[in-house]
Order: C-alpha cells, then sequence, then structure tokens
C-alpha cells in the first residue's frame, strides 16, 4: 500500500512550483490574446477609416447609392459599415450612405493627412506612384493635427494632391504664415533672376494654362523669372513668356539647390 503521507509532501512540495508554471502559461496566453486583439483592433479601425475615406470621395462626386459606394471596397472593408453606423459616423438607409456631421469631420481629416503625405513623398522625397500611395496609408494613421499643419505650411498649402484631387484645407491654411518657408509655392512668390521646377499646375484655374504646355510649362521643367512688372516674364528652355498674374498663381515650383541645373 503506498506511503500516504509520502504522496501528501510531494503534492506539497510541488505545488508552489506548479502555481508558477500555470500563472506563467496564464500570463502568456493572456499576452498573447492581447497582441491578437490589439492587432485585430487596429485592422478593423484601417478598415473603417478606408471605407469613410472612399465615402468621402465618392461624395465629392455626388454619388450617394449604397451599391456604387460599397463597390470600391474589398469585401472585409464593407463589413465595417455597421460598425460606424452604430457609432454615429454614417446613416446607411434608403439605398443611400451619407456621412453624418462627427463621421465628415473625420474623413475628411483623413483625406487631408493622406493627400498632403502623398504632396510630401512626391514633391519633397520623389518616391514612385506605388510607394507614396502605400506610405501615405501609413502617415494618415500617424500624423497629430499639430504635424499635419506643420507639413501643409511647409509644402506651401498646396491645393491639389499629385493626382489632382483638392486637399481639404486646414486651420494653417486659412491664417497662413510664412514663419515656414514653403518648399512649393506660387509662381508669383518667385524673386527676379531665381530658377526653380514647376511640381504642379492647380486644374481649372484657367483653360490657357493647358495652352501653355506647348510651350514647355509643364511640370518637371525649369523655369526662371525674369520680370514681375508690367506682366510676369518667365524662361523655360529657350522660350521666352509673358503671362499674367491669374496664370502664375495656378503654377506651383520648388526652388533649384546648387546640385539641380
Amino acid at each position: 500500500m503506498p506511503n500516504l503521507s509520502t504522496g501528501i509532501g510531494l503534492q506539497f512540495d510541488l505545488l508552489p512550483q506548479l502555481r508558477i508554471s500555470v500563472a506563467r502559461e496564464f500570463q502568456n496566453c493572456r499576452f498573447f490574446q492581447n497582441v491578437v486583439f490589439e492587432k485585430g483592433k487596429k485592422r478593423m479601425s484601417e478598415r473603417a477609416d478606408h471605407l469613410l475615406k472612399t465615402i468621402w470621395l465618392m461624395h465629392e462626386k455626388c454619388v450617394v447609392d449604397s451599391e456604387s459606394i460599397l463597390s470600391q471596397v474589398p469585401m472585409q472593408v464593407r463589413a465595417t459599415a455597421k460598425m460606424l453606423e452604430r457609432n454615429g459616423l454614417i446613416s446607411a438607409k434608403n439605398g443611400q450612405i451619407r456621412l453624418l456631421p462627427k463621421g465628415h469631420k473625420k474623413a475628411e481629416s483623413l483625406i487631408r493627412r493622406h493627400l498632403l503625405a502623398e504632396r510630401l513623398l512626391s514633391d519633397v522625397f520623389q518616391v514612385s506612384d506605388k510607394e507614396m500611395a502605400k506610405s501615405a496609408c501609413a502617415f494618415e494613421h500617424i500624423l497629430s493635427p499639430e504635424v499635419t499643419d506643420s507639413v501643409c505650411t511647409f509644402l506651401g498649402h498646396p491645393p491639389v494632391c499629385p493626382h489632382g484631387i483638392a486637399i481639404p484645407r486646414g486651420r494653417c491654411c486659412a491664417k497662413f504664415t510664412k514663419d515656414v518657408k514653403p518648399v512649393v509655392h506660387r509662381l508669383l512668390d518667385m524673386e527676379i533672376g531665381e530658377k526653380a521646377k514647376i511640381v504642379f499646375i492647380a486644374p481649372g484655374r484657367n483653360k490657357t494654362l493647358d495652352r501653355l504646355a506647348i510651350f514647355g510649362v509643364v511640370p518637371g521643367n525649369q523655369v526662371r523669372l525674369e520680370q514681375k512688372r508690367p506682366a510676369y516674364v518667365i524662361q523655360v528652355d529657350e522660350t521666352v513668356l509673358a503671362l499674367e498674374a491669374d496664370l502664375c498663381e495656378g503654377i506651383y515650383v520648388k526652388n533649384l539647390n546648387g546640385a539641380e541645373t
């Protein structure tokens, strides 16, 4: 017959180790669960943001019907619509999806950060379109309002992204300041004798801008400002052009450093 006291002794000797082992396993399990939960929560949040941005962009095109909007996003992104509706960000009824004030504010903020990031990556870092889109998606989730306004000021408060989509205005645009000299600015703001590279031309400013392309006034080409009065006179390659101020207002340039000639 087994020795009962020995058995009891062994049980009590192993109990502290067993408790430690179980506690460690429980902590590891909880840690793993927390990591999985946080990753899932982040993924869901990013999908919801994706849908908010899509709704905002479609609204800009005057499209509000649910089928047209949801067809623009993957199935897993569509699944966040109910969550957005529960949280008071969108209204989905009668076959239409509309942004509520809370959702419009958030969507506009996301769009602003994303498009400014695209402008920064394109104009300053000159990354490819593919890399620009991916990186801009990451930027939109990490830029604070203060940093966003600083980027906007640094770039000269650009009106459109590299693809011509209007960038929502921010507080910094309303109280335009030159405390931080912008990298990208209007041709109007150039000094006589300065050389710069044309970065982009704001669409819809004036149809004459389209015709200027035949004279080389296109993004990527260099321009030199010869005079400002009575008209703006610029030189592009071997061509000298006289432009009115309203035309120059829609042409955005980046000053050339010593290496770019």
